[in-house]
């Protein structure tokens, strides 16, 4: 009862909680990386962590005294459920997208492309809520921008990373994700919502897959679990454990915490994933670009959430 009371108590901090997501995410982003280049399908990866992932989770759903999402009384809520299952409709298609961004480019140029979230977030709120800009904001969606076309303009060739278009496109699925799931979890059993987040995001995935293949459901899944073998496994185990408690801990801060300062500095994990993919993956062109990119962008995440 003792370590219990103790890890509530260390859960209920959204210092402790910060800088768990900081070293999940840091985890994510690399393991990703490494399970990606070692599948052959960039549509298994994001499969796979998505239904590894709620059973590493599956067991703090059981200790959670918290209500059910979704379920007031003894009957279903369905409006909070629809809109579950459309924002998970969105989380797909920006993880089906970003799986094909993070297996072609370096840890370090997907991490500044992520950062665009936070301006198609500032845009929609404007564009729903009738929100004013301030200029600091624009500033900093100014400086986001910049740094994005730092790390995907090849100056030697004059071209832009194609890839970059892809992962902009996830990023707007991703922030509209955002706008409708706002608030769903609140007050409910967080690990349980998460767990089943995962596995209808990866049921969306499946489906999206095997329509646009045309595919047979059973060819689909053959396919994806190929990708699961002796030589995947360990990254995949790792990616999935980061991505779900990444996720644990990133709403957790939000429910405990200031969530602009915990945005912002967890969005600083950019610059660290820079320098230890360059230390441990290998990723070292255009090293002092790419760490000036991380830098800029993380100046201009500041200026867009800090009310300064």
């Amino acid at each position: 009862m003792i370590l219990i009371s103790i890890t509530h108590n260390l859960l209920a901090s959204w210092k402790v909680l910060s800088f768990l997501s900081i070293l999940t995410l840091i985890g994510f982003y690399l393991s990703y990386r490494v399970t990606l280049k070692r599948c052959k399908h960039d549509y298994s990866a994001p499969i796979l962590f998505q239904l590894i992932g709620p059973i590493l989770l599956l067991p703090l759903a059981f200790i959670s005294r918290q209500p059910l999402p979704f379920v007031n009384g003894h009957r279903l809520d369905w409006t909070p459920l629809l809109l579950f299952l459309t924002a998970g409709f969105f989380y797909a298609i920006h993880d089906r997208l970003q799986g094909t961004v993070r297996k072609n480019v370096d840890v370090s140029v997907s991490g500044v492309i992520d950062l665009t979230v936070h301006v198609f977030l500032i845009i929609s709120a404007t564009m729903l809520f009738r929100e004013q800009i301030a200029l600091q904001q624009l500033l900093g969606i100014l400086l986001v921008f910049i740094a994005n076309f730092n790390i995907i303009y090849d100056y030697k060739t004059h071209r832009l990373n194609r890839y970059w278009g892809i992962g902009i496109i996830a990023n707007i699925a991703y922030a509209l994700g955002i706008l409708v799931d706002v608030d769903l979890s609140t007050g409910h059993n967080l690990p349980f919502y998460i767990v089943i987040n995962y596995l209808w995001v990866a049921v969306v995935i499946i489906a999206m897959t095997t329509i646009l293949n045309r595919w047979p459901l059973r060819q689909t899944l053959k396919r994806i679990f190929s990708d699961l073998n002796k030589r995947t496994f360990i990254p995949h185990l790792l990616t999935a454990f980061f991505s779900i408690y990444y996720t644990f801990a990133l709403l957790s801060t939000y429910r405990h915490g200031n969530i602009a300062l915990a945005t912002t500095i967890i969005s600083s994990t950019v610059i660290y994933n820079t320098i230890l993919s360059a230390i441990f993956l290998k990723e070292r062109k255009d090293l002092a670009t790419k760490i000036m990119s991380a830098v800029l962008g993380v100046i201009g995440i500041i200026l867009i959430i800090i009310d300064v």
